[in-house]
């Protein structure tokens, strides 16, 4: 579909959001003498992302006119450059935008319904527990990489991360990972532990060997691999039923799916009661389990719940 060495351009329309004739310059480019300063044919980045991939940046920020003057690429993928009306130029190039506003607040309904495929990336709030934790490590390891040095981290301090309700999505996420990897550095006394804020309040494992270890090296299958019974009991049950409902009446087996749910309860429950999770995480972790059952039948499935009834 798309070759292995083809151009990808990044583009922010925030940049040019004031500017519609740069914007118009920058996008398809324009022939000498086509305004004052053109001095010479300038490509525009429509032509430079010939037989590759186009992302416009903060899509939100173009005009109204700014909307339209993609028009004529979406419809018919020409592009003419300034001063050259009469000129088309055949490209195939790949859009894709990005933008984090309401597809309904400040866009054209003829722009939109030129975009046959839209996506909607899951906030921070939406993601599941494990997607959470994936995110963590996986800034942690970007970090570890930075700095190059070897982090060793409470268990503690990924459960309190995962609580934080961040203002800045998945941005604040990461800036905040950021502080307290600086935090730790600039107070380091040899070995570069990190620990929970509310450090006080809690219990540290005591035993060294239940310490995440991260080096430049590490992987995100590294982590997944080693992580506890408790991140993968549960979300097995959750994982059991959505493929049940999802593959259908006919072929659900409930008899079975009810045995394997309660054996995946039985295994979180062991490994609370013999790896002394604290004590404030198995509130936490069935609440948000349960309401990701509910979100899954409410959205994909249009039930509606009163109380405890579906």
């Amino acid at each position: 579909m798309v070759s292995s060495d083809a151009p990808f351009i990044s583009f922010n329309c925030a940049q040019y959001a004031d500017n519609p004739e740069l914007l118009t310059s920058s996008l398809f480019g324009y022939k000498k003498g086509a305004f004052t300063g053109a001095e010479e044919d300038h490509v525009g980045i429509f032509e430079q992302a010939q037989n590759g991939v186009l992302f416009l940046d903060e899509v939100q920020r173009l005009s109204a006119h700014g909307q339209e003057k993609l028009f004529t690429y979406l419809d018919d993928s020409v592009v003419y450059r300034v001063g050259e009306a009469t000129h088309p130029r055949q490209l195939n190039v790949r859009l894709l935008f990005a933008t984090t506003e309401s597809l309904g607040s400040s866009f054209l309904k003829t722009f939109i319904r030129r975009i046959p495929v839209q996506i909607k990336v899951p906030s921070i709030y939406e993601r599941t527990l494990s997607e959470k934790k994936e995110l963590i490590w996986s800034f942690f390891m970007a970090e570890s990489k930075i700095v190059n040095r070897e982090f060793k981290i409470y268990p503690e301090l990924i459960d309190e991360l995962v609580k934080v309700r961040y203002k800045d999505n998945i941005g604040g996420m990461k800036s905040k990972i950021k502080k307290i990897v600086a935090m730790s550095i600039i107070h380091d006394n040899g070995d570069l532990l990190l620990k929970p804020e509310q450090s006080k309040k809690i219990s540290f494992h005591k035993n060294q060997e239940e310490l995440q270890i991260i080096t430049p090296q590490t992987t995100l299958p590294d982590i997944i691999s080693q992580k506890g019974s408790n991140d993968n009991a549960l979300n097995r049950m959750i994982s059991l039923i959505t493929n049940s409902i999802s593959a259908g009446g006919e072929t659900m087996d409930f008899g079975e799916l009810a045995s394997n749910c309660y054996n995946a309860v039985n295994d979180f429950n062991d490994y609370l009661v013999f790896k002394h999770a604290q004590s404030d995480m198995p509130i936490n972790y069935y609440s948000t389990e349960i309401n990701r059952i509910i979100d899954f039948f409410r959205d994909d499935y249009n039930r509606k719940f009163v109380g405890k009834t579906c």
